[in-house]
């Protein structure tokens, strides 16, 4: 019963947190949905919000439970900052932590070695506003490296918790 509450207790913190948006100086802690040529879509508290570029002081992405360096004021939609909320939208985290528990460096490898694509990912072409980008290099480097880490680490994680659920 103990490994299976770590279980459950290890992938819920790791998703516990939340994006930071700057805007008029007031913080604002939520989710980046998308980025589009006019702003970004935040959710806060369930309700979801347009704010448009010249509004936003700085945003901190949350990457596995650590806040990344702000993205200072903008003056458009910057290729690799719309390519990592994209990122954000792909929503696998669970099924690669899930992969990382049952087939352990297999999927590490796959995860690797997998090419990461705007196009591929479903569920970022139904929800990203920033498919005119989607054969910007820039913006398919910054999508692929991104996606590549994010899915590298969650299936990381799973296999560890995996190896640690065995030790004990």
């Amino acid at each position: 019963m103990k490994k299976i509450l770590f279980f459950l207790a290890a992938f819920f913190a790791l998703n516990a947190f939340a994006d930071v948006v700057s805007i008029d100086g007031r913080v604002f802690q939520g989710e980046v949905k998308k980025v589009n040529s006019t702003g970004i879509h935040l959710q806060v508290e369930g309700r979801h919000y347009k704010v448009p570029f010249d509004k936003i002081d700085g945003v901190f992405f949350e990457s596995e439970g650590v806040l990344s360096d702000s993205y200072a004021r903008f003056s458009g939609a910057e290729p690799c900052l719309a390519a990592k909320m994209d990122v954000t939208l792909r929503g696998k985290a669970f099924a690669q932590f899930l992969g990382g528990v049952f087939f352990g460096p297999l999927a590490v490898i796959h995860k690797f070695l997998v090419n990461y694509h705007p196009k591929k990912d479903l569920q970022v072409m139904a929800l990203s506003g920033n498919r005119e980008l989607f054969d910007d290099p820039a913006y398919l480097h910054c999508y692929a490296e991104t996606a590549r880490t994010k899915a590298l680490v969650m299936t990381g994680v799973g296999w560890l918790t995996w190896l640690f659920l065995l030790a004990n």
